[in-house]
């Protein structure tokens, strides 16, 4: 698939796709068909249009000089793919996990609950709890993670989820770190604009002012030069983006990333991606008639998980815990205790050479229980492989205290990074083992000495 964004172009912008491939027809005489696609991104009925019959040879030339005439590169492509201003750039998709013979939840979930359509294959009932099966289907609802990723304005048409390479990733992080440089250039510009307005004034009153005329000229001149080519950056940075990972933004304009919150929201966007593709992973399970399929997404999760009794002192003590730490700047909804579940590891996450979690927990003695909250389509990837570090390809703008694992003893305000709903609030309640702690506010930075930096 062939995607092209531009921000700068026209009122509406450029946010199109073209796509085509080569269908052989082997019930008559293998001919071959060119079939195109293009339109504007998210467009409910695009152009299309099937070219031929013709020879293999005929088609795939036809094939070869449309994606070279539409990308200025050759076909097969010899990577590295080199995008080319005012070209269309090829999305790199990985199909090299074959769904053929696998089966996801909520086609099994279908055809359960469509006679016609599962009459062919009977699903055997769960082993597990019910409360436990209904967590399982909520952290793997393909739909349901497909909608929360629909509201990030991502392109799920063009682009299935589970499918977006890492290479691909990694360059929407590098993307995404030019642009938070580029902030914080205009931030800088304007800091040291503001400045030289103050300063270089002259004793006399008629001095100062014909002084300060002058420098606040030469500065404004300056500065607004640099700031119209750190803002015509963002635009082509935003294009780059746009293009590399497809939105749909209909035919608005698509939005240029020109804030810090924008900046971290595209972030929040690529971690989401990784996370859907180490979850889509998980679901592309092996077709066994004698499992559930609910049961073999919980052994793909690797732990147990057991739900706490609603009558239990530690029930209690979880409900006391989110009462008294819902934050009171937090008053736009409430929290309310459906179920809580137990989990243990099957299986240590750490690899051979590196010391045991459980080990280093012991060793520190400041021990707490803390919040962590994360989308819906996060969930199962955190289970599985645990909670991870933002690449190093990744800016450090955009996070609180820099890149680093975010725990919080406020249960509001671990919710608030649930992007809650009254049908995908999650949080996690972990236990957690801290050393000396480096101290951070807007206000103040205290350190114990001999402390370790945590940021």
């Amino acid at each position: 698939m062939l995607n092209q964004t531009d921000v700068s172009y026209g009122v509406k912008g450029h946010n199109k796709f073209y796509s085509f491939q080569i269908i052989i027809d082997n019930d008559d005489g293998h001919r071959a068909y060119v079939f195109f696609r293009w339109g504007r991104v998210g467009a409910k009925n695009p152009q299309r249009k099937l070219h031929g019959p013709f020879t293999k040879d005929a088609a795939k030339q036809l094939f070869v000089s449309k994606f070279t005439a539409k990308t200025e590169n050759d076909w097969p492509v010899t990577p590295p793919f080199e995008p080319v201003k005012g070209k269309y750039t090829l999305i790199e998709l990985d199909y090299s996990e074959g769904d053929d013979n696998s089966t996801t939840m909520m086609e099994a979930e279908t055809a359960k609950n469509n006679p016609e359509q599962g009459a062919a294959e009977v699903v055997p009932p769960s082993t597990l709890p019910v409360s436990v099966q209904t967590f399982v289907k909520l952290i793997c609802d393909v739909d349901l993670i497909a909608q929360e990723v629909a509201e990030m304005h991502l392109d799920l048409k063009r682009m299935p989820l589970g499918k977006l390479s890492k290479a691909h990733l990694a360059k929407g992080y590098v993307i995404l770190d030019f642009i938070s440089d580029t902030l914080t250039t205009i931030a800088d510009l304007n800091a040291a604009s503001a400045t030289k307005q103050v300063e270089g004034t002259s004793s006399t009153p008629r001095h100062r002012r014909r002084s300060s005329r002058v420098i606040k000229s030469t500065a404004s001149s300056t500065t607004k030069a640099q700031l119209a080519k750190c803002k015509a950056q963002l635009k082509d940075r935003t294009s780059e983006f746009y293009t590399l990972i497809p939105h749909n933004f209909g035919m608005s304009l698509p939005p240029v990333i020109d804030s810090v919150s924008e900046l971290k929201l595209k972030l929040d966007l690529l971690q989401v991606l990784e996370d859907v593709e180490i979850t889509h992973k998980m679901l592309q399970t092996e077709r066994n008639s004698e499992v559930n399929p609910v049961d073999a997404h919980y052994s793909a999760l690797g732990m147990t998980l057991t739900e706490v009794d609603a009558s239990s002192a530690e029930f209690t003590r979880i409900q006391e815990y989110i009462k008294l730490t819902h934050a009171p700047t937090h008053r736009q909804y409430k929290l309310h205790v459906d179920a809580v579940h137990a989990l243990h590891k099957l299986e240590p996450s750490h690899s051979i050479d590196e010391k045991d979690p459980s080990l280093l927990f012991d060793a520190l003695n400041n021990h707490q229980l803390l919040w962590h909250g994360s989308r819906l389509s996060n969930i199962a990837s955190i289970l599985t492989k645990g909670l991870r570090i933002a690449p190093p390809e990744a800016p450090s703008t955009g996070y609180m205290f820099g890149k680093g694992v975010y725990f919080t003893d406020v249960a509001s305000k671990a919710a608030n990074y649930c992007w809650a709903s009254v049908h995908q609030t999650k949080v996690l309640l972990n236990p957690q083992s801290i050393p000396n702690m480096v101290c951070k506010t807007k206000q103040l930075l205290t350190a114990l000495q001999g402390s370790v930096d945590l940021k």
